[in-house]
């Protein structure tokens, strides 16, 4: 029987698989995922590209402006 959290998977290895483009969208006022782990998955993603939301959290919407423009530069790639 196990008792607390279950383990984590280790994603960090999945990430370097990722051939297609992809869009990390950090929202600024992250209490999650601060930027430097933002950073890190744009450097381990092999087309990985960041757009930094201000003034949001964890969860931007992608109907924030500039989420937005970022994806649909990232579809017309």
């Amino acid at each position: 029987m196990q008792y607390g959290s279950p383990p984590r998977p280790a994603l960090w290895p999945v990430l370097e698989t990722l051939t297609c483009p992809t869009l990390v969208v950090w929202g600024m006022e992250s209490d999650v995922l601060s930027e430097a782990q933002a950073w890190r998955m744009v450097e381990v993603l092999p087309r990985g590209e960041l757009i930094a939301v201000p003034g949001v959290g964890h969860a931007p919407t992608l109907m924030e402006p500039a989420a937005l423009t970022a994806l649909e530069q990232l579809l017309d790639q």
